[in-house]
């Protein structure tokens, strides 16, 4: 395998890796919202760096 070949191998494992941490961290932020928002005592609208944070 090429220098360049494997480089590339090795982003594409990254990128795959990525993808699939990113799934269960957005479920489990999503589903901690109401804890959170109780906890820091704000409302949906001083909790939407979160939700920005994401995109």
């Amino acid at each position: 395998m090429s220098e360049r070949a494997g480089i590339r191998a090795k982003i594409s494992l990254g990128v795959v890796g990525l993808g699939s941490i990113l799934g269960p961290l957005d479920s489990s932020v999503n589903i901690a919202f109401p804890d959170i928002t109780r906890s820091f005592e704000i409302g949906l609208n001083g909790i939407q760096w979160v939700i920005i944070c994401f995109v």
